[in-house]
C-alpha cells in the first residue's frame, strides 16, 4: 500500500480542495464541532486538532469526515498509516446508515474502495470488518438509548407527567400532533370527527406495527429549510412518534437528529401532521410507538 502514496498525492490534494470549496461558503451548523470548523483548522495547518474534530464528526455520522479520515489513514496524512482503519472509515462512508449524513462523499468513498480494494490483504480486510462492526454496534447502542429516552418522554407526555419533555433538563423535545390537538393549523378536518378517546398512552403489544405505507396513510415531505440548503445537508432524521389508533400522530420526538436546528424542526413540524396505518391487535387498531425516518436529498428538496 505504501507504493500508492506517491501516486495518490494528486488525488489527495484534489479531494482536500473539493471539500474546502464545498465547506467554505456554508453557514455554521448549530453544534459545537462542525465540518466547517475543521476546514478552518486545516487551512491553519492545525492538523492535530483537525484530526481530533474529524474523529468526533465521523463518530457522530458525518460521511465527509469519515471519508476524509479514511483517506488520511490510507495515505498517512496527519496520522500514521493504518490500512484496516482506512478501509473501515471508507466503507462506513460509502454504505451509510440511518444516523449518517452529509452523504455527498459516499460516491467518492466507493470509488476509492474500488481502486484500492484489490491491494488490501485478507488480514487487513478482516480487521477492517471488525472495526466497522464495533463502530456500528456502538452506534446501535446510542440509538437504543435515544429510543428509550424518547419512549419515556412520549409516555410521560401522554400521562401528563411532570417528567414530560419540554420541562427542561436532558428530556428530548416532544411536539404535539394532530391527534392530540386537532385544532392545529394543517390538521385534516376529519381528525376532530373521530369518535372516542385519543392518545391515552396505552400501548398493547401489536400483531402488526404502524406503517407509513398503505391505504389511508398521508405522509407529507418536509420543506427543506433554505438556510440549511446552503449547508448542503443530506441524511436521514429518525423520529419516534406516538400514533393513535386513528393513525394520526399524537406526539413526536427525535431519535437521531441532524445537529442542525432548522432541519430537525422541519421534520418534527411535518411528522406531527402525518397519518399512518395504525398498529393492529386482534384485528383492531391500537395505539403504538412508531420509529421512522425522513430522508433529505439535495435532488428532491422543496421550497416554500
Amino acid at each position: 500500500m505504501n507504493r500508492q502514496r506517491g501516486r495518490g498525492a494528486s488525488r489527495w490534494c484534489s479531494v482536500i480542495a473539493a471539500l474546502l470549496m464545498l465547506a467554505a461558503p456554508l453557514a455554521v451548523a448549530r453544534v459545537e464541532t462542525t465540518f466547517e470548523g475543521v476546514v478552518v483548522k486545516i487551512r491553519g495547518r492545525d492538523f492535530k486538532q483537525a484530526v481530533s474534530e474529524l474523529q468526533e464528526l465521523a463518530n457522530r455520522g458525518d460521511a465527509r469526515a469519515q471519508y476524509l479520515l479514511g483517506l488520511a489513514y490510507l495515505e498517512a496524512k496527519w496520522v500514521p498509516q493504518d490500512i484496516p482503519q482506512a478501509i473501515s472509515w471508507l466503507q462506513i462512508a460509502a454504505d451509510g446508515y440511518d444516523g449518517s449524513y452529509a452523504r455527498s462523499a459516499a460516491d467518492e468513498a466507493r470509488q476509492t474502495l474500488l481502486k484500492v480494494g484489490s491491494q488490501v490483504s485478507g488480514a487487513d480486510l478482516l480487521r477492517s470488518d471488525q472495526i466497522t462492526a464495533a463502530f456500528l454496534q456502538s452506534y446501535d447502542a446510542r440509538v437504543a438509548a435515544s429510543v428509550e429516552r424518547g419512549s419515556e418522554a412520549l409516555h410521560a407526555a401522554a400521562s401528563k407527567s411532570p417528567a414530560a419533555a419540554g420541562s427542561g433538563g436532558d428530556a428530548p423535545e416532544v411536539v404535539a400532533g394532530c391527534a392530540v390537538d386537532p385544532a392545529l393549523r394543517g390538521c385534516a378536518e376529519g381528525v376532530a370527527r373521530i369518535p372516542g378517546d385519543r392518545c391515552a398512552g396505552q400501548f398493547p403489544k401489536p400483531d402488526s406495527e404502524a406503517t407509513a405505507k398503505g391505504p389511508g396513510a398521508d405522509i407529507r415531505r418536509p420543506v427543506y429549510p433554505l438556510d440549511s440548503l446552503r449547508q448542503a445537508w443530506e441524511g436521514k432524521v429518525v423520529v419516534l412518534a406516538h400514533v393513535d389508533r386513528s393513525g394520526y400522530v399524537c406526539r413526536v420526538t427525535l431519535v437521531s437528529g441532524s445537529g442542525i436546528g432548522e432541519v430537525d424542526h422541519a421534520v418534527l413540524n411535518t411528522v406531527r401532521f402525518w397519518r399512518l396505518v395504525p398498529a393492529q391487535s386482534r384485528g383492531e387498531p391500537v395505539e403504538s410507538l412508531f420509529r421512522g425516518g425522513v430522508e433529505f436529498r439535495m435532488s428532491d428538496f422543496q421550497f416554500d
